[in-house]
Parts: structure tokens; sequence; C-alpha cells
């Protein structure tokens, strides 16, 4: 689902969360509690693509600032941070270096990546703002999401906690149901700076 490799220019600048949403985080704006595992500082998981929506939108009433979803190729942009490898650390995978096993753990307990950015692999799978589509052919090239296709679904990028070693790669992805709720989807957030 990965293919074709294509170049994608980002002329703009944002900022993106160092962690995923954690279950505070979450409480403090939707109010209400939705993960199976319980912890403030863990990830909020069996989020909807539906509810990230909200979250999102929530938070730029609550704060004043826009703050949205992540597009695919933002997500891979800064997951890589700079790299070319399969993994942020180099091409081996290293269980010692994410958060993987029977659930999610702490946010920041792994190095992060040379943007600072923390559990880029492991802990819970992000929802994107992309519509599904199996390849890359049309995507666009500038960085914005892909919001034609099978809107219904929605990618989500990244592995999780439940992922098998050889799906923990940077440039996973995957088909997500816009309305399943799943133990391994959370989401990080974004806000845009400059046009």
């Amino acid at each position: 689902f990965e293919e074709p490799i294509h170049e994608v220019h980002i002329d703009y600048s944002f900022a993106v969360g160092r962690f995923e949403v954690t279950q505070a985080e979450w409480r403090a704006v939707m109010g209400n509690s939705v993960s199976y595992y319980k912890g403030d500082s863990l990830p909020v998981e069996q989020v909807t693509w539906n509810e990230a929506k909200m979250f999102v939108d929530r938070l730029s009433a609550k704060s004043g600032q826009i703050y949205r979803l992540l597009s695919e190729a933002e997500g891979e942009y800064v997951a890589r941070a700079g790299t070319t490898s399969r993994y942020i650390w180099g091409n081996e995978f290293l269980a010692t270096k994410v958060a993987v096993g029977e659930q999610t753990e702490t946010v920041g307990s792994y190095v992060p990546n040379a943007f600072g950015l923390y559990d880029m692999h492991g802990n819970v799978s992000e929802w994107t703002e992309d519509c599904w589509n199996p390849h890359y052919v049309g995507a666009p090239n500038d960085g914005s999401a892909w919001t034609i296709g099978e809107c219904e679904y929605h990618i989500v990028r990244g592995s999780n906690y439940f992922s098998k070693a050889n799906d923990q790669y940077v440039a996973h992805r995957r088909l997500g149901v816009a309305f399943n709720r799943s133990q391994q989807e959370g989401l990080r957030v974004a806000r845009t700076l400059s046009p």
C-alpha cells in the first residue's frame, strides 16, 4: 500500500504534537474517557476518526488556535525526520526502542526521533485526514490531505503496541473505518503556522 514512491514538497510550516494525545488531554477537551487502557499519561485510544475530528474542532474552539489532523504526507515526513531508513534508528527492528507488547505505555517512554517527536513507532497508530486510497497514484504532491477516494475509510499511519515487528516500519499505512473503535488507534494533532 506504500507505492509508488513519490516526491512531496511541503512549502509551508506546521507544528505537530511531540506526543500522541493523552487520556488527560482528551478528557480536558471532550469531557469523557473512551480508552480501554486507563492512565492519564497513556495515549488515548478507541478513538474513531469522527471523534478525532471532533477533538481537533473542540480544541481549536477552546484554544483560539486552529488544530487539525496531520495529512498522510505530513505524518510520514514528521515520522521520518530526515531519515530514509525503515525505522527512525536504522534498518533493523529493535523492540527495546518502541512501545510494543500487551498494551499502551506512557507517552514519551522511548527515545524521540530527530525532530523530538515521540512514539513514531508503537503505542497507537494515528488517524490522518486522508481518505483511503490503496496506492499513491494521483496523490497530492504538496503535503495536503487526499480528500477524494473511499472516504468512509481513512488512512491510519504508523504502527502500534500490537503491531508485528514487520509492520513497525515508518512508512506503514492501513485502512481505518471512520466509525470504528480500536484499542490500537489514537491521534496526534497539528497546526499550520504559515501558508
